[in-house]
């Protein structure tokens, strides 16, 4: 006994880009909140002076997420989806990658890549595999 299943490849097609559009932007999404959040976390690196009032800063110590200042690097952080499979995360600030990977004189101050591990560890619980283009 055969038994012979067909699609309709146009609607099925539609069907697996709507959940793939779905998962892409929820990933997205996270990702750039995980971001958000860890600048807001508490830190432990030096106290310094940021006004001529006294107003006192706690910075982030190397290997902590950058503590929030001014709120640039989180306000520049822009998302876009050029198509449904197609998830974008710029950030518009120029000490961005200065931070994320260091440098001669200071330090990493990583927020992208756990991040990206921890949205990424998220959408594999469902057992989906993605692959991140940097």
């Amino acid at each position: 006994m055969n038994f012979r299943v067909i699609f309709n490849e146009a609607e099925w097609t539609k069907a697996v880009e709507a959940v793939a559009s779905r998962t892409i932007r929820t990933f997205v999404f996270d990702t750039v909140n995980r971001m958000k959040v860890s600048f807001a976390k508490a830190k432990s690196g030096r106290f310094y002076k940021v006004s001529k009032r006294g107003r006192l800063h706690q910075a982030s110590a190397p290997g902590e997420a950058p503590a929030i200042l001014t709120g640039f690097l989180a306000n520049s952080i822009l998302t876009s989806f050029p198509s449904q499979t197609t998830g974008v995360i710029t950030i518009g600030a120029e000490y961005a990658e200065y931070l994320e990977r260091g440098t001669s004189r200071m330090a990493a101050r990583p927020f992208v890549e756990p991040a990206l591990n921890g949205a990424l560890d998220q959408i594999n619980r469902g057992g989906l595999l993605g692959r991140i283009d940097a």
